[in-house]
């Protein structure tokens, strides 16, 4: 038996052989050949769908705002502009309310301290005349002749 791609004269139990081994690598070529193709095939899909996520995420994002301010314009989404309006005013009414909460905390804070210092003087002043400083409660009592 001669083979052709070894050109030579062999035995039927070598040619088998010889068969056999082309055989195996021609399909472990084959399998190869699948193997990268499935790995590419899902990269591409891979990729596809992360550009056509970022694609609809980007539209929706920016150019969809983009399309309604062109429908709006058009005189469509009277709606949606009302709606709108009314979420400014309802934010700004939340953030008068936290301004006011902050004043009427702060306004608290200021009185207590005004109580504590007023608590301070009077623990301080002997003299019963609850002033600002020792001195002036002595000049006072001077003044009354308590002593």
């Amino acid at each position: 038996m001669i083979i052709p791609w070894v050109g030579v004269a062999t035995s039927p139990t070598a040619a088998r052989v010889v068969v056999a081994a082309a055989a195996v690598v021609v399909l472990a070529v084959a399998v190869a050949v699948l193997v990268v193709v499935v790995v590419v095939v899902v990269v591409v899909v891979v990729v596809v769908v992360v550009v056509v996520v970022v694609v609809v995420v980007i539209v929706r994002g920016g150019g969809g705002r983009v399309e309604i301010m062109q429908i709006r314009k058009a005189g469509g989404l009277e709606d949606e502009e009302e709606d709108d309006e009314e979420e400014k005013e309802e934010e700004e009414e939340e953030e008068e309310e936290e301004e006011e909460e902050e004043e009427e905390e702060e306004e608290e804070k200021e009185k207590e301290e005004e109580e504590e210092e007023e608590e301070s003087r009077t623990k301080r002043c002997k003299g019963g005349c609850a002033g600002s400083c020792r001195n002036n409660c002595l000049r006072e009592i001077r003044r009354l002749k308590i002593f």
